[in-house]
């Protein structure tokens, strides 16, 4: 359903009306002649110290939950303020049409950065290791733009409003939205899923408005950049009704896969700061995995919307405030590790409009489209530490404490809270921990895919069968999700029992690596009397007769076992995890993984000898 074009036309007046006098930041390089040459990313670069407090200290991006109950005139600001900035004209490069679509769709070339004329397609490096850093000065770019148009808008305020916004404007950072939390952070907020929303207007009076959280209006929707179903959608939807031009978004959808995954979320962050042993690892295999939960849980699926799909995310207005989440926990690794706080060098086998595959990825990689200066780009190392773009996180305001030690205390105290892994309670209350040092054996699915032998896109679902493998009932335990975009593929379910046996290629062999963790599900079995233990005698004949899988297209359309062509590796693997008494210390994991073959045998996709 499309906006009354009377709403959207006056905001596009009100925006014309003001660009004259929007601030000049510094990444507005310009020409002698006053026209704009290459817009650089410098994050927000306001007050003393290039973008630091008078206390000396970068703002923080704050909890968008926080932001609404403990800030309302910066609340207040950040929804005008991007109210506006979808209203730029989308011609203009620093448009939120723009800037959204450097992502991928349409497929422009934005301010002339590309490395060969001719290639195609966006920019986002999603499925190698320069995903966390090439998405900090992304958001850079955005936090800046909108923080332009929230300046311009705090001076328009009455006289006895105006100094109490311009103050509040000042320190503004876009905030980021924890959606990690578990059952306890509660469900999607209100706010991000609202058709209006209440303001306080710039004359003083307070109005509902339309939700610049909830949709992003096409105004208009260009011809020839957008393909099939999407070049009929007004707005960006969620969950459509229907791939027609009248559909509608269904935000009820989206509560229920998000409700539904709320406890993995929090386990996924939770293992990754346990597990990971480098940067490369922690987010390939862990936070760029449940990262795409999120895009899902909001696009949704069999008609997927805007958020799903890659080339289309960046448009819902929720990609930021996600994006927001996921380098707050770069920032954090970051923090916890600093001798690892950079990618290793490694081979890609994706490509994009300006990487090659098979192109050796390191620190030192130029991150196109964001110039750092008028003939270079921003890099991974450039933008290791946030103050660099002029804001930190909650977690990361390291001057609050007197020492390194303290410090990464502290993060980790706040890791182990924010994050805590639902096994550990669920151990604890059926005390079923080794009374001698607390461990247990930790249960997961080690899954692996190779590029060009799966779909561009797609989900591959872990179930518990109520009988025997392939019978009929079944409870989902786990997903992997993989949203580098690309063709889909049809076919049947996956899961088929294999045509004779022989063994697989490993997961270590495949570029597409994940961990789904399986020990809360096998806790919930021994809880309802189906499984006696964790102990591998008990463990593996039941994942051996009850572990299934099937995996989705990103269209929705189921995919063949055949059609993988040894595309999935599937195994069980399990270590010894031992729970520390203080709270406040995360999971230890033992270095060593024993696979179990065994657990797989006979099935589509699985390990087997």
């Amino acid at each position: 359903m499309r906006l009354p074009s009377m709403s959207i036309g006056v905001i596009l007046l009100t925006i014309a009306s003001c660009t004259s006098i929007l601030p000049q930041l510094p990444g507005h390089a310009t020409r002698s002649d006053g026209n704009a040459d290459v817009i650089l990313i410098t994050g927000v670069t306001s007050r003393t110290g290039q973008g630091r407090k008078q206390t000396g200290h970068v703002p923080i991006r704050r909890e968008i939950q926080d932001l609404k109950d403990n800030s309302p005139d910066q609340w207040n600001l950040y929804l005008l303020g991007l109210r506006a900035f979808q209203a730029v004209d989308e011609s203009n490069p620093v448009s939120y049409y723009e800037i959204a679509g450097i992502h991928g769709r349409p497929y422009k070339i934005w301010q002339g950065a590309e490395k060969a004329p001719g290639k195609t397609g966006g920019y986002c490096p999603h499925g190698n290791t320069l995903f966390f850093g090439w998405h900090r000065p992304y958001l850079a770019l955005f936090e800046q733009e909108l923080y332009r148009h929230i300046q311009r808008i705090a001076q328009q305020f009455p006289a006895n409003l105006k100094a109490r916004y311009i103050a509040a404007a000042q320190d503004f950072r876009i905030p980021y939205w924890d959606w990690g939390l578990g059952p306890k952070g509660g469900s999607v907020p209100d706010f991000l899923l609202s058709m209006t929303i209440e303001v306080l207007e710039t004359d003083g009076t307070v109005k509902q408005i339309p939700n610049p959280l909830c949709r992003y209006e096409f105004h208009p929707l260009v011809a020839g950049d957008f393909e099939s179903k999407w070049a009929a959608f007004n707005t960006t939807l969620r969950w459509p009704s229907s791939e027609l031009s009248t559909a509608v978004s269904q935000p009820e959808k989206v509560v229920a896969e998000y409700d539904m995954r709320r406890r993995n979320y929090r386990d996924k962050i939770g293992q990754a700061f346990a597990v990971a042993k480098g940067l490369n690892e922690f987010s390939t295999k862990f936070i760029e995995d449940v990262h795409g939960w999120i895009h899902y849980a909001f696009g949704g699926m069999k008609p997927d919307g805007h958020m799903w799909p890659s080339d289309y995310s960046a448009f819902d207005p929720v990609f930021m405030l996600h994006h927001a989440n996921v380098d707050r926990l770069f920032a954090i690794w970051q923090s916890l590790h600093p001798e690892q706080s950079t990618i290793t060098p490694t081979r890609t086998s994706t490509s994009n409009l300006w990487i090659d595959a098979n192109t050796v990825l390191d620190a030192d990689t130029p991150l196109l489209p964001f110039y750092r200066s008028p003939t270079s780009f921003w890099t991974t190392n450039d933008v290791r530490d946030t103050a660099v773009l002029g804001y930190a996180y909650p977690e990361t305001q390291r001057w609050n404490f007197p020492s390194d030690e303290e410090f990464r205390s502290s993060l980790n105290a706040t890791v182990s809270r924010l994050y805590r892994s639902s096994s550990r309670d669920l151990l604890e209350m059926m005390v079923l921990l080794d009374e001698v040092d607390r461990s247990f054996e930790d249960w997961n699915v080690r899954v692996g895919g190779g590029r060009g032998r799966l779909p561009g896109a797609f989900i591959a679902r872990f179930f518990f069968e109520a009988g025997e493998y392939g019978g009929k009932g079944r409870r989902e335990v786990g997903v992997w999700m993989v949203v580098t975009g690309g063709g889909h593929q049809a076919g049947v379910q996956f899961g088929e029992k294999g045509k004779g046996e022989r063994k697989k290629a490993s997961v270590e062999e495949m570029d597409m690596q994940g961990l789904v963790s399986l020990t809360s599900s096998l806790l919930e079995e021994i809880a309802a009397g189906k499984l006696a233990s964790l102990d591998k005698e008990d463990v593996v004949p039941f994942l051996r007769e009850r572990l299934s899988w099937s995996v989705e297209a990103g269209d929705g359309s189921m995919v063949s076992a055949s059609g993988f062509n040894n595309g999935l590796v599937v195994e069980v693997v399990s270590t010894r995890v031992r729970i520390p008494v203080d709270e406040e210390q995360l999971l230890e994991y033992s270095d060593e993984w024993v696979s179990h073959p065994e657990g797989t045998r006979g099935k589509s996709g699985g390990v087997w000898w």
